[in-house]
């Protein structure tokens, strides 16, 4: 059998992570979670809902590591938003370590839950891992 390998991007290099929350959301930490493979910052996040709930009010979503709020304040789609993105570079923190739990938080819903919910993380890569 022969050996497993990874390789994760060099220090340096700019990566997209998208993390998906299927089926209808409701709100509580922990929506999705992400291992990071390699040490990096965090450096924008961008959220796309399929479905927006309600006849008033957002979804919020937060990015967290533990007890870390990462965002500087929550990433807000509101139920009549025409294209129900929102996205930001305004961060609380930034540093991700190897093997950090980073953790989609739903922060709250419209009284109808919103549905189907992406969020991508650009993070810049601090080191180079290779694992055999």
């Amino acid at each position: 059998m022969g050996r497993s390998t990874f390789s994760g991007p060099v220090a340096g290099a700019y990566v997209v992570v998208p993390i998906a929350v299927q089926g209808t959301l409701s709100a509580g930490d922990g929506a999705a979670k992400w291992v990071a493979p390699f040490a990096c910052r965090l450096a924008h996040v961008g959220a796309h809902l399929q479905n927006t709930g309600g006849t008033s009010g957002n979804t919020s979503v937060q990015v967290s590591v533990g007890a870390t709020d990462y965002l500087s304040a929550t990433l807000d789609i509101a139920y009549n938003d025409a294209d129900r993105v929102a996205s930001t570079s305004s961060l609380a923190a930034q540093s991700i370590s190897r093997d950090d739990v980073v953790e989609i938080d739903i922060d709250s819903v419209p009284g109808t839950a919103s549905a189907d919910l992406t969020v991508c993380l650009t993070v810049y890569s601090t080191e180079h891992t290779v694992e055999s």
